[in-house]
C-alpha cells in the first residue's frame, strides 16, 4: 500500500465492486504525522499533531465518481493505527452512501455526491486510512475518490 503525502489523497477514482459483506481498503494510507511535522504558529510554537483540534480540524472528503448502481449502498470507514497497517487499527467513525439516484443528495447512485467525516480531537495515531464495505444492491460498480482536507471540498486535478 502507497503512503501519499503530497495531495492527501486516499483514493482518487478507485472502483468499488459488488463487495457486501466484506470490505476493500483504500488505496493509499496519509501519514499524519509527516504532514504536521514541520508547521508551527506565527510565534514558532509546534503545532500539535492532533489533526481533529479545536474548530479547524481537519476532514475526511469523499466523492461518488463513476455513479454506482442507482440501488446500491456502502459505507466508508476512518481508521488510525501506528502502523501502515490501518485494517488493525481504530476506527474513528464512518459515513454511509445510501441508495437513490436523486441530485443533490449522498448516494451512490449519484455522480459527484459527497460527504465529509470531520476528525475527532483527540491523540489520532501516524497513519489514517479507509476500509470500504458492504456495497449492497443490484451488480455493478462505481468509483470513488477520498482526500484530506481543511473543509468539506470538491477535489480539482
Amino acid at each position: 500500500m502507497a503512503i501519499i503525502d503530497a495531495k492527501l489523497e486516499i483514493d482518487d477514482g478507485v472502483t468499488l465492486t459488488a463487495i457486501s459483506g466484506a470490505t476493500q481498503a483504500g488505496t493509499n494510507e496519509i501519514r499524519l504525522d509527516a504532514a504536521t511535522a514541520l508547521m508551527s504558529d506565527a510565534w514558532g510554537t509546534a503545532i500539535s499533531p492532533d489533526p481533529g483540534e479545536g474548530h479547524n480540524a481537519l476532514v475526511l472528503n469523499f466523492q461518488v465518481g463513476t455513479a454506482f448502481n442507482a440501488s446500491n449502498s456502502f459505507t466508508a470507514k476512518v481508521y488510525h493505527h501506528t502502523t501502515s497497517t490501518v485494517t488493525g487499527g481504530s476506527l474513528l467513525g464512518s459515513v454511509t452512501f445510501g441508495s437513490g439516484n436523486t441530485a443533490g443528495t449522498a448516494s451512490a447512485g449519484v455522480s459527484g455526491a459527497r460527504k465529509g467525516f470531520r476528525l475527532p480531537a483527540g491523540n489520532i495515531d501516524r497513519y489514517l486510512g479507509v476500509l470500504y464495505s458492504a456495497v449492497t444492491g443490484a451488480s455493478g460498480a462505481g468509483t470513488i475518490n477520498a482526500w484530506l482536507g481543511l473543509d468539506t471540498e470538491t477535489p480539482s486535478k
